[in-house]
């Protein structure tokens, strides 16, 4: 028997009515006296907002980041690493482009290296390693605005914009100390934003059980994460002052993000990667789109991949696809690539691109890249 090995981080996670008042907490555990905020533009404009999380810290911030933006390109993160140098934790205020661009700068600040340098790369046989990062990093914080699956996890990735491939970046010691999901802070995410974090947990969570790293302990995680989310998303149109709703979605979105934390990846996360930040949609809602497609490629290659979704789903392997096109089919609005402006003549860019992504490891049969093409291809 193949030996296995779960890690839960350790993550503390606060929710409900005041739970933001346990930041202060949080900062006196770490030592904290000078924590930086990382939020985003639209956070950083909601005064109201800020002001009541400062008011939490008992100490106010030594300064506000607020220069997020989707897929964390490469310029923006070097400059918030540039201000970290003067903090010593960070409090990200948002979703996952915050706390992906808050890890990323995290690590360009303390290991002091170039991206290049402390990126994922090929090695000499052709196989996708990491390097250690060995220096301490600034303990982090999170406040969710959305349903991200960001916190619990060690990976980051920078986008350039020349370019389709991403420099990922890894780190356990990036992983967010804790999580605070107080209704305040997610009410004021469009519903369309909140919807399509929800989707991106979804579907990781769908994922996660058909990789080469799957495992009972994750299963756990993710099986609970996919019976209980599209639910909760039908719910979120429905109800949308309810605001249990969302905090429902944010738990669901951390605990799909702690099972594919050991799980990693798969091909839809590869073609996701490379799509999203190219075509600036988010990646739940390109997620959504290629899912059921990547499956379809598993059931021809390695149907045993989908055994575990297909008994959550109650459907033979070979079935699972259609079950999880079916089921998403009502909770997203766009089916289709081209519908996001993908063309025929991008596939064999993106699926050079996704061959580099580290999440392409996850499959659990050889893949090459005509394997991805004809995925783009079916998706179109």
């Amino acid at each position: 028997m193949k030996a296995w090995s779960f890690s839960r981080t350790s993550l503390r996670v606060h929710w409900g009515d005041g739970s933001a008042e346990r930041l202060a907490g949080e900062l006196d555990r770490v030592g904290s006296v000078r924590p930086m905020a990382v939020c985003t533009p639209s956070v950083a404009r909601d005064n109201d907002l800020l002001s009541r999380v400062e008011r939490c810290t008992r100490r106010g911030f030594a300064d506000v980041l607020t220069d997020v933006r989707p897929h964390s390109p490469v310029e923006m993160v070097q400059a918030v690493a540039g201000r970290l140098q003067a903090a010593d934790a960070i409090v990200v205020i948002g979703g996952g482009s915050a706390m992906v661009t808050a890890r990323a700068a995290n690590i360009l600040c303390c290991e002091e290296g170039e991206l290049e340098a402390l990126a994922t790369r090929r090695d000499a046989g052709g196989g996708l390693v990491s390097p250690r990062l060995t220096r301490p990093k600034l303990p982090m914080m999170v406040l969710a605005t959305t349903p991200t699956t960001a916190a619990p996890k060690a990976g980051a990735a920078v986008t350039r914009p020349e370019s389709t491939s991403r420099l990922a970046l890894f780190d356990p010691a990036t992983r967010a100390r804790c999580v605070i999901v107080d209704p305040e802070l997610t009410a004021g995410a469009p519903d369309t934003v909140a919807r399509d974090a929800a989707l991106n947990a979804l579907v990781m969570a769908l994922e996660g059980m058909t990789t080469r790293r799957r495992n009972l302990y994750a299963d756990a995680a993710l099986s609970h994460a996919v019976r209980q989310l599209p639910g909760r998303i039908v719910a979120l149109a429905k109800q949308r002052d309810d605001p249990a709703v969302r905090v429902e979605l944010t738990l669901l979105a951390l605990l799909s993000g702690e099972g594919t934390d050991s799980t990693g990846g798969g091909l839809t996360a590869a073609l996701s990667h490379s799509v999203g930040h190219r075509v600036h949609v988010h990646n739940g809602l390109v997620d959504s789109i290629l899912l059921p497609h990547v499956l379809r490629l598993a059931s021809r290659r390695d149907p045993s991949a989908l055994t575990s979704v297909g008994e959550l789903l109650g459907v033979a392997p070979v079935d699972v696809a259609d079950a999880v096109e079916e089921l998403l089919a009502p909770l997203s609005p766009t089916r289709r690539l081209r519908e996001i402006g993908v063309a025929e003549s991008d596939v064999p860019l993106f699926a050079d691109s996704a061959m580099d992504d580290f999440a392409s490891r996850g499959t659990t049969f050889p893949l090459h890249e005509r394997d991805l093409e004809q995925v783009l291809e079916e998706a179109l």
